[in-house]
């Protein structure tokens, strides 16, 4: 016969008090004080809070870069320092590759800048193409959706961010539609593209047009990938990522991120 042993239980410990809210740098942090409430925060913008390593958002050439970003007034006095941080990555690992850098879509300039003063030298004789209307989304490429979404977001400002990159020669400002001005204006070979067009038509367009002229290992940063009030433009790219054997990874920033993969032997 056997025999059963019951043990009592021993009462489970008491939880640990909450842990003092801790605020690391308020530039980070931003105006809401109820985002995680149990554990220390070190950012809150741009749609992620988050408690990991900032160290990154204080390095010298990134601040610098990151200022002379934000004096263009390309985010509406909105804060990015994570989603400028993806970009500022994956641009220094392109300059190891063959190709030129491509933006579809640049309104004031925001992004292009931040690259050119991140990079510096590093970026040597390459080209940095930007393509954009320079006055908005265009009806005939655009759902009524995203047409209200970003409605008085944009204003002419194509004259504005070609003076503003005149004292670098490198950077051409290209006014046209994408795809079509793509056609006779991009560059054959790409390291480094970033695709900003805020609707899923042209943005589709674009990486199918530019796919097979980005080098073997060239990001691809998507601005609105993970954005929910983006899904259209999701849908879009992944549709072309299905038809081209290859994933966009999902960032907690909102962006999404693709790499060209290695031309098979």
């Amino acid at each position: 016969m056997k025999l059963a042993f019951w043990r009592k239980k021993k009462p489970a410990p008491k939880a640990a008090a909450p842990e003092q809210v801790v605020v690391t740098d308020p530039r980070l942090i931003g105006l809401r004080t109820d985002i995680l409430p149990m554990c220390v925060r070190t950012y809150n913008q741009d749609g992620l809070a988050t408690l990991h390593n900032t160290a990154f958002a204080f390095e010298p050439d990134f601040s610098a870069a990151y200022a002379a970003a934000v004096d263009t007034g390309s985010w509406g006095g909105a804060d990015i320092h994570w989603r400028a941080h993806v970009i500022c990555w994956a641009a220094r690992l392109a300059t190891g590759l063959e190709g030129d850098f491509v933006e579809c879509g640049t309104n004031r300039g925001g992004t292009a800048m931040l690259v050119v003063k991140y990079l510096g030298s590093l970026l040597h004789d390459r080209q940095i193409f930007l393509f954009d209307t320079f006055q908005g989304l265009d009806q005939s490429v655009s759902t009524a959706d995203e047409m209200t979404r970003l409605t008085g977001h944009y204003v002419e400002c194509y004259e504005e961010t070609a003076a503003r990159f005149s004292p670098f020669p490198n950077v051409k400002a290209i006014r046209g539609m994408v795809p079509e001005v793509l056609r006779t204006s991009a560059p054959e070979k790409i390291a480094f593209l970033h695709i900003d067009l805020n609707a899923a038509e042209p943005e589709r367009a674009a990486i199918e047009m530019l796919w097979p002229r980005l080098s073997p290992g060239a990001p691809v940063v998507f601005d609105d990938y993970a954005w929910v009030a983006c899904q259209n433009q999701k849908n879009a790219l992944d549709e072309f990522a299905a038809l081209a054997g290859v994933r966009i990874l999902s960032l907690p920033t909102g962006q999404g991120l693709l790499f060209k993969p290695a031309q098979k032997r």
